[in-house]
């Protein structure tokens, strides 16, 4: 699509350079455009309700010259009818829900235009999100009793039906009944737009990657912009049941050479961690573990109350932050978790 400096037509999508972002509306006349939100730079507005209104074209462009959208023959093809459009448009007068990045004045002037959830601001965006290193980890409770609230993702849904083991079932419940919090605070995106794909029993998420695990009643997950993986356990249940155990009878079921001379239960079970951590970041629960040298990955180890130990293998390990999900509102840790 081209953008061209023509008279405007009823139906037409025009957009307004305004310095360092464009403002885009449907023009209906010369009294009445229609826009998600007044131009960002007006002054004597409330900034912080921002809802599709409709304006006078000088209202709309400030001042600045006013681009009509140019079609190819492809793109007429897929463009709605002008009295479509302008339908489109009047309907959503008073609609909320503004997201600078995922939910602007460009994305609904191109769904009213043509049905298409866009905006070229929002590439430009995720881009340089892309190049920005991050890494969330959620913490949570997980409830003993069975959890019934229906999950809302059906990827998600069907993998926890299909575990027969109860106590694994309602802590994956668990966790995935949390993703919806843990992916919106990530991506500031409605989990309903949040599209999971299952390749070969693995499921992924397109807009982001992530990794989660459990023990006992803690869970947690974590995501990030660059391949993830984690893993946490407690130790003190660790011990209970492997208390006939030695640590070098351990070490041996792993395949470790022990350069440390750490022949510990401890010392066995972080390296446990670690493995487990760096099998998720492979997303590959057929590499094994005897084969996974923890040296060669980038890995960070946690200690959290109660004996928990968490292990989260990732590209950005400097760009850890944490995050507690308590009756389904995120809140940050104001001090480091224990490293």
């Amino acid at each position: 699509m081209k953008w061209e400096l023509i008279d405007c037509t009823r139906g037409d999508m025009i957009r307004v350079n305004l310095g360092s972002v464009f403002h885009y509306g449907i023009y209906v006349s010369d009294d009445e455009v229609i826009q998600f939100g007044y131009p960002p730079i007006l002054r004597n507005i409330d900034k912080d309700r921002i809802v599709v209104v409709a304006t006078d074209i000088a209202t709309f462009s400030c001042g600045k010259i006013v681009e009509v959208a140019s079609l190819t023959y492809a793109d007429k093809r897929k463009r709605f009818n002008p009295e479509v459009v302008v339908e489109n448009a009047r309907e959503r007068i008073g609609e909320e829900g503004y997201n600078i990045i995922h939910n602007n004045c460009e994305h609904f002037a191109y769904e009213c235009y043509c049905g298409i959830h866009y905006s070229s601001q929002e590439e430009e965006a995720r881009e340089k999100w892309s190049k920005i290193g991050f890494i969330n980890v959620y913490l949570f409770d997980i409830d003993d009793e069975e959890n019934e609230e229906r999950i809302e993702n059906d990827y998600l849904y069907k993998e926890v039906q299909n575990i027969r083991d109860f106590e694994e079932r309602n802590a994956r419940t668990g966790i995935f009944l949390k993703m919806k919090q843990a992916l919106e605070h990530t991506l500031a995106k409605p989990f309903n737009r949040l599209i999971f794909k299952n390749k070969k029993g693995r499921t992924i998420l397109d807009d982001c990657y992530f990794s989660y695990s459990h023990a006992d009643n803690l869970g947690v997950i974590v995501t990030s912009n660059k391949p993830v993986g984690t893993d946490i356990e407690n130790f003190a249940f660790f011990l209970k049941n492997n208390r006939n155990k030695t640590a070098k009878e351990m070490l041996n079921l792993i395949a470790h050479r022990n350069e440390n001379k750490k022949e510990t239960i401890e010392y066995y079970f972080q390296l446990l961690t670690e493995k487990k951590s760096v099998q998720n970041y492979l997303n590959n629960y057929q590499v094994n573990l005897k084969k996974i040298n923890t040296k060669k990955y980038p890995l960070s180890f946690f200690l959290i109350k109660n004996n928990y130990y968490l292990v989260v293998c990732g590209e950005n390990l400097e760009a850890i932050h944490f995050f507690g999900i308590e009756k389904d509102k995120v809140i940050m840790y104001k001090g480091k978790i224990e490293e």
